[in-house]
């Protein structure tokens, strides 16, 4: 049942209703609503049937690699970049789990990944693709497909309409993997551990060519991070301050 104020349910007594023509709409008083034609919540703090708003879901992107893991179980931590400086802190004031400071302000940082009980719903590289469908927002989760799931070849073959998708405008409706967040913590990068390492779905250490030595996971991780944030200015060297995300798959 959605509870709308008496001035607004006299256009719009139901979801369903038909709505008013623009020139009385332009008479209404604006109040904080957001009205949709797709199903979303249409006022902040409703609740829609078998939505559970009990529970704090965020979305969080994975690279295919990252997609794998997580489904093959090598995977339950992930680490984020934190927005946050040793010359921005208030001396003595010491990140804690769930938020970090900011500036020279007593100013608290919370986590934008959520706390831990909260959910993360993970979103991927995808495609739509279904011979009875052309519409890619059909809202029908049997109609997609996902990178990390294919084979190179097949995935190569995805053109078109059927083409892959960036993972940050994969919508909800479409995520098939969701997390249990178990804990959320901030840390110093280099703190993380061989096992934090292998947490993370590092593979198993490989020979380096060159010189014959041995690398161990917190290495491969390393490596890793590097790849993907060296270029924003966050590389291993710099030791940022990170979110730490633990997590189950239900």
């Amino acid at each position: 049942m959605l509870l709308l104020p008496s001035s607004i349910t006299q256009f719009f007594p139901c979801r369903h209703a038909c709505y008013p023509p623009v020139e009385q709409l332009r008479k209404l008083v604006v109040f904080p609503v957001c009205l949709c034609w797709f199903g979303a919540p249409v006022m902040r703090g409703v609740m829609l049937p078998e939505q559970d708003m009990s529970v704090s879901e965020k979305p969080i992107l994975f690279s295919s690699e990252m997609v794998r893991a997580i489904l093959g179980g090598r995977k339950t931590q992930t680490r984020r970049i934190a927005q946050v400086t040793d010359s921005g802190c208030k001396p003595g004031f010491t990140p804690k789990a769930g938020f970090v400071p900011r500036r020279t302000e007593n100013h608290q940082v919370y986590s934008p990944y959520g706390q831990t009980g909260g959910r993360l719903w993970v979103r991927e590289t995808w495609a739509h693709d279904c011979p009875h469908c052309d519409d890619p927002a059909c809202g029908n989760r049997d109609h997609i497909w996902y990178r990390a799931s294919e084979e190179p070849d097949i995935a190569e073959s995805f053109a078109g309409r059927a083409r892959w998708r960036p993972s940050i405008h994969m919508p909800r409706w479409a995520s098939r993997i969701t997390l249990d967040i178990t804990e959320v913590r901030v840390e110093r990068l280099q703190e993380v551990t061989e096992e934090d390492a292998r947490a993370e779905g590092t593979q198993e250490p490989s020979l380096v060519p060159i010189v014959g030595a041995c690398w161990s996971e917190r290495d491969v991780f390393a490596k890793l991070w590097d790849s993907i944030n060296s270029k924003r200015g966050y590389g291993w060297e710099t030791n940022p301050w990170v979110w730490v995300i633990c997590f189950s798959v239900p």
